[in-house]
């Protein structure tokens, strides 16, 4: 009895579409099917184990000892951003004490940079820097064979008609004095419902 009863109250209703046990306590309960189902345990810990790979692939380590040089954020309006420092002594795996200028700071490690640049690797294939220039070479013409600009010709156009300059001195005039209004603005009579009588 007890068996059917839990088969019963583990099967969705179809007039609400959801099973009792759900209903009255917001879950499902585990029965012998889930059994069967995957494990959503083993799905959550596999995607965790992805992540952590792929971002161990981009990250990198970062250690710093006792005694050396770093630049330190600084958070001080009067000194510079970058500050040069000595690590006293590491407070944690990610916090160091370190002395600026006799003044002990506590920073994280994402606010320290070290103070030396690591050397460059001289590149296996030594290149001169002459070959990565290209400049196309182009005619040198001396000073006195260089050929003279033509005037600029205007060409009149014959689809206009003459203005005479007057009217032209006139207009401007005009325009400069109206340039400094504002737009009128063009009324329209209004268009009211009347009602007729018939």
């Amino acid at each position: 009895m007890q068996q059917f009863l839990l088969e019963y109250r583990l099967t969705p209703h179809a007039t609400t579409r959801a099973a009792p046990c759900e209903m009255l306590l917001g879950r499902k309960l585990r029965s012998r099917l889930d059994l069967v189902l995957p494990d959503a345990h083993a799905n959550v810990s596999q995607a965790q184990h992805r992540q952590c790979a792929s971002y161990d692939k981009k990250s990198r380590s970062r250690s710093f000892t006792a005694g050396q040089e770093v630049w330190v954020k600084t958070f001080s309006r009067n000194a510079p951003k970058w500050s040069l420092g000595v690590i006293s002594k590491p407070v944690g795996p990610v916090s160091f004490l370190i002395n600026v200028n006799g003044q002990i700071m506590k920073r994280h490690i994402d606010q320290v940079l070290e103070a030396h640049v690591k050397p460059r690797p001289p590149p296996s294939d030594p290149v001169d820097d002459d070959d990565f220039l290209y400049t196309p070479e182009l005619p040198i013409i001396p000073p006195d064979q260089v050929p003279e600009a033509e005037p600029e010709q205007i060409i009149p156009n014959n689809t206009e008609e003459s203005v005479d300059q007057s009217t032209i001195s006139e207009n401007s005039q005009t325009e400069a004095s109206t340039s400094y209004l504002r737009p009128r603005r063009q009324r329209k009579p209004l268009d009211r419902l009347t009602y007729s009588r018939l």
